[in-house]
């Protein structure tokens, strides 16, 4: 029977991904890093929701990475921390939204709500609002830096995070 063992064991290591799963752990590393994840991430985040982690769990990860630290360190105000990020998510964004945006993150800090929660809902609410005609324009770019970063990852099948991948993408 140690045949039954390893089919269980290969079972619970190759555990099968969404499709939808695995863009909704992109689209929340373009939200957190603005960078393509490359296989090496990918995989990490794809086996702790396969672990039966959730996209918060995801979304908490990346806030925790060294690198996300770096960009963003944790001496950061509200203010500073939205105005920073947004600059890097949203870089299309209008005065006014840029202004509503940030205005909605750093209240969100100040009632308590993490960055991987803030992340998490702007990356959902992008994707979401490719119509909309105050965001669409907005969303629709994020969709295409998350569908390269995806051609960066899954078809090209690059191993390091590509920091520059996204650079000019709209």
């Amino acid at each position: 029977n140690s045949r039954n063992i390893i089919e269980i064991d290969l079972k619970e290591f190759y555990m099968a991904i969404t499709a939808e799963t695995r863009t909704d752990i992109i689209d929340l590393v373009v939200a957190a890093l603005d960078v393509a994840p490359g296989t090496e991430l990918l995989n990490e985040l794809v086996t702790l929701v396969d672990g039966g982690g959730s996209l918060a769990d995801v979304a908490a990860n990346l806030t925790a990475r060294a690198d996300y630290k770096a960009k963003y360190p944790t001496f950061q105000t509200a203010n500073e921390w939205a105005t920073e990020w947004l600059g890097n998510l949203i870089p299309e964004a209008s005065a006014e939204s840029m202004a509503e945006a940030i205005t909605v993150a750093e209240g969100m800090i100040n009632a308590g709500s993490s960055q991987a929660a803030i992340i998490q809902e702007a990356a959902t609410f992008l994707t979401a609002n490719t119509a909309d005609a105050t965001w669409g324009t907005i969303s629709t770019a994020f969709v295409n830096n998350s569908e390269v970063a995806a051609y960066y990852t899954i078809t090209v099948e690059k191993a390091a995070i590509g920091t520059d991948t996204l650079v000019g993408v709209d």
